[in-house]
């Protein structure tokens, strides 16, 4: 008998039909009537604590009635009682093995990191006869469910196979925007770009209003990775719309945007990091790092004070400060600095090479072309010409 069938058929069929056990007419009467109305307050009013005491009263009058348990599980489901809904999955699969009833109790062990169980209890849900549309959606459905599972154990071929039949299952319906959305996030997660891209796409095209903010998010980054920055910028500007608290779209796009030289762009988004997260170390060294390009020294100063606050170890916000104190002609300023980061970064030629500068201006020759000298030994070839021009 087909599932859905069945369960209409336990609907409108007087109970004491499909119990085995002895329960009385009247009681039976009483059960289907809370029953039912614990479903509507579940599927109408999503009032699951409501239909969860309902089910109850239905359960006491018949404890042999597995859907009370089925239905009653769900609502504790959604309630995420995993525990008490596993309980009732349970005590209703003992009276009757409905498919439905594998399915959501494989959800429950999904939700409870139980993936093997899971993986378990949704092969047992798998239905054999899809003649119809909602057999399909159901299929897809699960099957996406199962991949999920699979996913978290690292069986990404598994889950592949599990997604494509999946889409090829119900290519136009709601399930497939679940698999599409699966499937491309594991060909981001496997680096297979142009995949999830493609996947992603589908998902918006589906269902544009359904489309969440990481979605947008997982697209512009598999975009920045084939180098679309265009592309990824537009994502991450959607997802910023959708969600304008997503400090990740705001770092990402701002990132994109400081390797396009849109510095003001840069700023714009940095403030908003900032203003989201004050002690983000990212949002001020970019912004930093911006006005500075845009000449605006006196800002880039201020930033990297910021940073430096929120960071003391952090050698580049030192270096860059000095240049900009240099730019300012602030040459002692920019020494100190310089010194604090050549502490830290000892390797580094082109710090050697920056303080050698700020020296000459002050007129410390022999000091500056001992610097020039060190930044040459570490490799910078172009401290040479500046020896041959102020050393010699």
């Amino acid at each position: 008998m087909n599932e859905s069938f069945l369960k209409i058929f336990l609907l409108f069929t007087p109970l004491w039909l499909s119990s085995q056990s002895k329960v009385s007419i009247t009681d039976s009467i009483s059960a289907e009537k809370y029953f039912k109305e614990g479903l509507d307050k579940k599927l109408m009013l999503q009032d699951y604590k409501a239909s969860i005491k309902l089910l109850d009263l239905a359960i006491k009058l018949n404890p042999n009635f597995a859907m009370a348990y089925s239905e009653r599980g769900d609502a504790k489901l959604k309630l995420h009682n995993y525990n008490g809904a596993i309980s009732d999955f349970d005590l209703a699969l003992e009276l009757e093995p409905y498919l439905n009833t594998f399915f959501s109790r494989g959800r429950a062990k999904y939700y409870l990191k139980n993936y093997v169980g899971a993986i378990d209890d949704y092969n047992k849900a798998m239905p054999d006869d899809i003649s119809t549309e909602v057999d399909k959606q159901n299929l897809a459905f699960r099957l996406t469910w199962r991949a999920k599972a699979r996913i978290k154990l690292s069986e990404f071929k598994d889950a592949i196979l599990d997604l494509d039949q999946a889409i090829q299952t119900d290519s136009n319906y709601f399930a497939a925007y679940d698999a599409y959305k699966e499937r491309g996030r594991l060909h981001f997660l496997l680096s297979n770009y142009e995949s999830a891209i493609y996947d992603f796409s589908k998902v918006i095209y589906l269902s544009p209003k359904q489309a969440d903010s990481s979605l947008y998010y997982y697209s512009g980054s598999a975009k920045f990775s084939i180098h679309d920055t265009i592309g990824a910028i537009r994502d991450f500007s959607e997802a910023i719309f959708l969600n304008p608290n997503f400090l990740d779209a705001y770092s990402y796009r701002a990132n994109i945007k400081y390797f396009l030289k849109d510095y003001i762009g840069v700023i714009t988004d940095c403030t908003e990091i900032i203003k989201l997260d004050p002690m983000n170390k990212e949002g001020h060294l970019f912004r930093a790092l911006s006005k500075y390009e845009i000449k605006d020294y006196m800002g880039s100063i201020k930033d990297f004070n910021s940073l430096i606050s929120i960071d003391p170890n952090f050698p580049d916000a030192y270096a860059t400060r000095g240049a900009a104190k240099h730019r300012l002609g602030d040459f002692r300023g920019a020494i100190v600095d310089y010194n604090q980061a050549i502490f830290l970064d000892p390797k580094n030629g082109s710090l050697f090479y920056n303080r050698g500068l700020s020296k000459l201006l002050l007129n410390q020759k022999e000091d500056a072309c001992l610097d020039l000298s060190k930044a040459g030994e570490l490799g910078l070839k172009i401290a040479y010409n500046e020896i041959q021009r102020s050393c010699n």
